[in-house]
């Protein structure tokens, strides 16, 4: 369960790096939600074995775990709304990003950012 789950991690990894090396390292986090590639994130092995691994693995473990997942899942979601980049969307993403990532600056996103996005 602990391979799936790392092996699933270091997919997410290798997928932001990816975008990172395609944009370049300078273009803001959230500027980088609406680019075609973002969603490739997975949190499929989570979901298979979250009960599962609650019951298996040690409260501070499981801790990490959702500390990683949780705000994931929430921008996985979020990202399958139509029209998602709306102001309050925009708002709920920067929170989960900051959640997830502390030490980014997330700032506000321009509204002309998915022209730009879609440039790319």
């Amino acid at each position: 369960m602990l391979t799936l789950l790392l092996a699933e991690i270091e997919h997410n990894s290798e997928v932001i790096n990816t975008v990172f090396d395609r944009v370049g390292p300078d273009r803001a986090m959230e500027d980088l939600i609406g680019l075609p590639d973002f969603p490739k994130l997975k949190a499929r092995t989570w979901s298979n074995v979250q009960e599962r691994a609650a019951a298996l693995l040690p409260d501070d473990l499981m801790a990490a775990l959702d500390g990683y997942y949780s705000p994931l899942e929430t921008l996985l979601t979020l990202m399958g709304f139509a029209n998602m980049v709306s102001d309050s969307i925009d708002r709920t993403l920067r929170e989960k990003i900051q959640e997830a990532k502390p030490e980014w600056s997330v700032a506000s996103v321009s509204k002309s950012w998915s022209a730009t996005a879609t440039t790319l």
